[in-house]
């Protein structure tokens, strides 16, 4: 440490990072002024300010006053400081001097700003920890504090979004430091962070899946129970399922139609509007009773059946989503049951229910278009590919999923996509007998969907960074 001339001090052109705000600079005045210089400014051997250009700019204040100050012991006239040469500091204060000289600034990339804005993090965290007494485990810095620094104010003044934007630059900077090509070349900071989210999400889906796939091995996936779900449902425990896909007889007296062609009917279950009735009450009020606290509902109906069910899954409970999906199911699909009188019918209606605000993976369309098999077996079957389309907008690796009404499985394929645990209730034998052979089947979407995609946007898990 030298004792200078505050005149033979230089200051390197460019070298100032950001603007010294006056409030700022009268609060370190007045602490030298008072306390005394505590940390004087960093030069190399020819007098060319390398850190503490605020604490200059400071000291120059008061020297223009006539004012005395002390600093290491002394008593200091107007215009003379103390100097540290920088072969003097220890690792920490160089690793201090080395951040200072690159301060965050206006001009930086947001790679830089992140990995300026972690460099102080760090280095304010191992001061801290090389300040802390023998046996007591030190803290991390805050991210609060962190920001308060970068932007010269009181930790108690900074807000929520100065926070916010410091955690997403620590974020960001990990992510740099591992060498991620997708991460480092992103266009804005934004991108990255979007980019980080999906990996995250991603790695996420893959854990789960393994530890999915790892208890295959140990026991049987899915179960497949033949009984009416009237019965069933009660015997499954509070809390068990993620989601519900369901698909019940909608009410219309389809067991009386023909198909339009003059072919028989194929629909062998009562479909009168009691036994509809009787089904979605229990549906939705067990159902809501053995969902998780945090689950989805998909359930198939009749466009005129959704006022009445919208009162029915609201009354039990659930967020009923206020319009409903729709199922353009093409010409296979379609139903014609007054060939001479009107049109076919070629879509069906799909309640979205809520339970406990659980988030959607991803933003899509509420209209569906996947064809309709020609071959089915029974006439109100549904394609795998389109319980695949629905349950991935809900379901994670791992989850359990319910269906009371699984006529021949379609979920058990889906499900084993999603690497998910499917439960299938059915009364009719027969369609129990073709479920069981689905059980280890697997389905992918034969096609992308026919509706437009511009608007799909994933919705990520963001990753919290301690505070």
């Amino acid at each position: 440490m030298a004792l200078v001339n505050l005149r033979d001090i230089t200051i390197p052109p460019g070298r100032v990072r950001k603007d010294f705000p006056e409030p700022a600079k009268q609060a370190l005045i007045e602490s030298i002024l008072s306390k005394g210089l505590l940390h004087p400014p960093v030069v190399d051997r020819d007098l060319t300010l390398l850190a503490g250009e605020r604490r200059l700019q400071a000291l120059q204040d008061i020297a223009t006053r006539g004012l005395f100050h002390h600093c290491n012991g002394k008593v200091l006239q107007p215009g003379l400081c103390f100097v540290t040469f920088v072969r003097e500091l220890s690792p920490l204060d160089r690793m201090e001097a080395e951040i200072e000289e690159n301060e965050i600034r206006l001009n930086l990339s947001w790679q830089e700003k992140a990995n300026a804005t972690a460099a102080l993090h760090e280095l304010r965290t191992a001061q801290l920890a090389a300040s802390t007494l023998p046996g007591i485990l030190p803290l991390p810095q805050a991210p609060r504090d962190t920001a308060a620094e970068i932007r010269d104010k009181p930790v108690q003044d900074v807000t929520i979004h100065e926070i916010r934007d410091t955690k997403a630059d620590l974020l960001v900077a990990a992510w740099l430091q591992e060498d991620d090509p997708d991460v480092s070349n992103a266009k804005t900071r934004k991108e990255a962070l979007s980019i980080i989210e999906r990996k995250l999400n991603e790695g996420h889906q893959l854990a789960l899946s393994r530890e999915f796939k790892a208890r295959q091995a140990a026991d049987q996936t899915h179960s497949l129970i033949e009984g009416d779900l009237l019965v069933e449902m009660r015997h499954i425990p509070d809390s068990t399922f993620d989601v519900i896909i369901a698909d019940p007889p909608y009410g219309r007296s389809a067991h009386t139609w023909a198909n339009g062609l003059g072919n028989a009917a194929q629909h062998n279950y009562l479909d009168d509007m009691h036994t509809f009735e009787t089904l979605l009450s229990a549906i939705s009020n067990e159902g809501y009773r053995v969902c998780k606290p945090k689950a989805h509902l998909y359930c198939f109906c009749d466009i005129n059946s959704f006022p009445l069910l919208h009162r029915m899954f609201t009354s039990a409970g659930w967020d009923v989503w206020p319009r409903p999906l729709i199922w353009y199911k093409g010409n296979h699909g379609s139903i014609a049951p007054r060939p001479e009188h009107g049109p076919r019918q070629c879509y069906e209606a799909i309640l979205f229910a809520n339970k406990g605000d659980k988030r959607v993976l991803s933003l899509r369309h509420d209209t569906i278009f996947i064809q309709k098999r020609q071959d089915d077996s029974r006439a109100a079957e549904k394609p795998a590919s389109l319980f695949l389309e629905l349950l991935s907008r809900s379901c994670l690796p791992g989850d359990f999923i319910l269906d009371p009404c699984c006529g021949t499985g379609p979920v058990f394929p889906a499900s084993n996509k999603l690497s998910c645990r499917a439960t299938g209730i059915d009364l009719d034998p027969a369609a129990i007998g073709i479920a069981s052979t689905r059980l280890n089947n697997t389905v992918a979407f034969s096609s992308p969907p026919d509706y437009p995609t511009e608007g799909a946007e994933e919705l990520m898990i963001p990753s919290p960074v301690a505070a």
